[in-house]
């Protein structure tokens, strides 16, 4: 019998909300365009800013290309790192040597668990201008020492005004701000392709306190050395220096263990352990079985129990594979959620149907919360890519329909029905 390599599925779908992400409107495409004409915001779509206001980019509403070349943090031609909208927010060097610079923040929709581990990931983007043109100062970096701080707390995250100011509100001040720095983009300025103008994807994994409410992201806020200052007292009390960009960010709890059944349905099937997690988190870990380090496939030809292993930089993941080698029976699965952003992770819906025998007569059916139906396909290779007709489907909770027919062994069919929820996000 020719080997054959099963689709994998997982005993308890609960694991699959391990890769629920935490943060709300993560790329930035649930957007109303501002009356601003430079779109700058304090609070829309879940997002709050830190400091002054920050700018929300969406390409169906650009700014006014009059003011736009004023703004550090904004370039008319960026195409955003995923979908069709990303945050970007300035930064400024200070008379005193302060860096200070806008941030965003949100709360969470889930609380973060003590002791657990959490994974995250977003695209950023540097804004490499020519301001410093305007610094005469010899021997004068005005780059930071370092860019990002991802902050988390159990209350709103807020920055407040120092009180030895020699200017006032709205400029950006000394900003002090509540929540621990849990991660820190500082190692990116080793990257010598950092200061090219480019997205850059940037990734980590932490141990939570416990609490955590909300997160923010905001960019260096701290005193440069003294040798190093661009500015002095006797000039101007700041210069907008440096500006970031940030777009489909990633917060994802990482699971304690994996736990999987597969069925032995052939003489011997090929196992890979990637095919237990989902994207992103799989793309930045390392896979290997307990008794063969260094490969994360093997073909296995015996029942049994097997053990394997997901090695991130903060927790090693166990992942126990037991294998069973009882009659096959068709085996179903549907994601209970996907996120049609073309960010290349679970943009499709699609249904998965493994059988012995032989289907036919199939035909997969998606209806909108009032019963309309808004999609339909007799493909089982085909599935919804979160479009009605030509437009996007907002938002929400679906219910979908499956039927077919298995061919037995006497050439008879029998019909079999399922049905479901998928959340479509966005």
């Amino acid at each position: 019998m020719d080997k054959t390599t099963l689709i994998l599925v997982l005993i308890c779908f609960s694991f699959y909300s391990y890769s629920q992400n935490l943060i709300n409107n993560h790329s930035f495409e649930d957007f109303e365009c501002l009356e601003s004409p430079i779109n700058a915001f304090v609070e829309n779509k879940g997002w709050y800013v830190t400091g002054a206001d920050a700018y929300w980019m969406h390409t169906a509403c650009p700014p006014d290309p009059n003011l736009a070349p004023y703004i550090v943090a904004m370039d008319t031609d960026l195409v955003p790192y995923a979908g069709n909208g990303y945050i970007s927010f300035e930064g400024t060097l200070r008379a005193n040597g302060f860096y200070t610079t806008e941030g965003i923040a949100q709360e969470l929709n889930q609380t973060l668990k003590a002791d657990h581990y959490y994974f995250f990931e977003m695209g950023f983007y540097n804004f490499d201008t020519s301001h410093f043109a305007l610094m005469p100062w010899r021997d004068c970096d005005p780059f930071p020492k370092h860019y990002m701080e991802i902050r988390f707390a159990n209350r709103r995250i807020e920055g407040g005004y120092s009180s030895d100011l020699t200017y006032s509100p709205p400029l950006l001040t000394e900003l002090f701000y509540e929540g621990e720095i849990l991660l820190s983009t500082k190692a990116i300025v080793d990257d010598p392709l950092f200061r090219n103008e480019r997205w850059r994807t940037y990734w980590d994994c932490f141990q939570a306190k416990g609490g955590e409410q909300h997160i923010s992201i905001m960019g260096n806020n701290y005193q440069t050395q003294m040798e190093n200052r661009c500015l002095n007292a006797t000039d101007n009390a700041f210069r907008y220096a440096f500006g970031h960009a940030l777009d489909e960010v990633q917060l994802i709890e990482i699971p304690n263990e994996i736990d999987t059944l597969i069925e032995l349905c052939q003489e011997e099937v090929t196992v890979d352990l990637v095919q237990f997690i989902d994207l992103p988190i799989r793309k930045r870990a390392n896979f290997f079985w307990n008794d063969q380090a260094g490969t994360s496939v093997r073909n296995i030809s015996a029942t049994g129990t097997y053990f394997g292993t997901m090695e991130l930089p903060c927790v090693d993941v166990p992942i126990r594979i037991r294998v069973d080698k009882e009659v096959c029976a068709t085996k179903v699965y549907v994601p209970n959620a996907f996120s049609p952003n073309l960010d290349g992770l679970n943009d499709v819906l699609l249904p998965y149907v493994e059988a012995q025998l032989p289907l036919s007569n199939f035909t997969f059916k998606v209806f909108n919360r009032w019963g309309a139906l808004v999609f339909q396909t007799n493909d089982p290779s085909i599935g919804w890519d979160g479009y009605v007709k030509t437009q996007a489907a907002v938002p929400g909770l679906y219910l979908w329909q499956m039927q077919y027919e298995l061919g037995d062994e006497e050439g008879l069919q029998k019909s079999e029905q399922h049905s479901g929820e998928v959340l479509l996000m966005r």
